[in-house]
Parts: structure tokens; sequence; C-alpha cells
């Protein structure tokens, strides 16, 4: 696990650190997912959407986490 988050702060530029979510999907429209996903009416899309948002956001969160570290251990 060490050696992934040195490769992705390797990878990482400060305004990584900064970012949101893509243009196509904010909070909102990922309340939405989740909501559609408790009533089952979830299409194929969208359930494939649901499942990756689920698989990286954890991602995102540690990696954005450590880059704020490394910024701030940088200054």
């Amino acid at each position: 696990m060490k050696n992934c988050n040195h490769l992705a702060l390797a990878s990482l530029k400060p305004s990584i650190a900064h970012s949101r979510n893509s243009p196509p999907r904010d909070d909102r429209q990922i309340v939405e997912l989740f909501d559609r996903n408790k009533s089952d009416i979830l299409s194929q899309s969208e359930a494939v959407e649901l499942d990756r948002y689920l698989l990286l956001e954890p991602w995102v969160r540690l990696a954005k986490a450590h880059a704020y570290k490394h910024l701030q251990t940088a200054v």
C-alpha cells in the first residue's frame, strides 16, 4: 500500500488536490443515482456508473488527503 501511495503522489500536481468531481457528475447527480438505486430503477449504464463511483471515490479521497499532506510538508 505504501508503494501505491508513493506512485500516486508522484503523479499528482498541486491542482489535483483541489479538484472536484468531473463536470458530468456532481454531488447532486450522485445522490440521484443513489435514490434511483434504492427505488430499483437504475438503467444498466447508471448501475455501472454508480459502481465505478463507489469503487473509485475512496481512492480519490485518499489520494487527495495524501496530496494535501504532501503540499503542507513541501511548503
